[in-house]
């Protein structure tokens, strides 16, 4: 009996290669996260939000999370602060 083109197989392992892509990106997203927040809670909270400007270790160590998991946004925010800094 034929059951068609593709084994099961074959399934398992476009849905293995899928898999590993999606947690490689994964990957890549978090490593990208952690490096930014290093950097964001030690330099850039502060220009950001002058609220957080002297803020102690605990905090910074509070928001690292969020921080890693948005960097994308707040790396938009960090950039718009600096260019609203640099015009007179």
């Amino acid at each position: 009996m034929d059951r068609g083109r593709y084994s099961r197989s074959h399934f398992r392992s476009i849905s293995m290669l899928f898999a590993q892509t999606i947690s490689g990106f994964l990957i890549v997203y978090l490593c990208c996260g952690l490096f930014f927040g290093g950097t964001f809670i030690t330099v850039g909270v502060g220009k950001v939000d002058s609220a957080a400007r002297g803020t102690s270790v605990l905090f910074r160590l509070l928001i690292l999370p969020a921080t890693v998991a948005f960097w994308p946004v707040l790396l938009v925010q960090w950039i718009k602060a600096a260019k609203y800094r640099a015009t007179p």
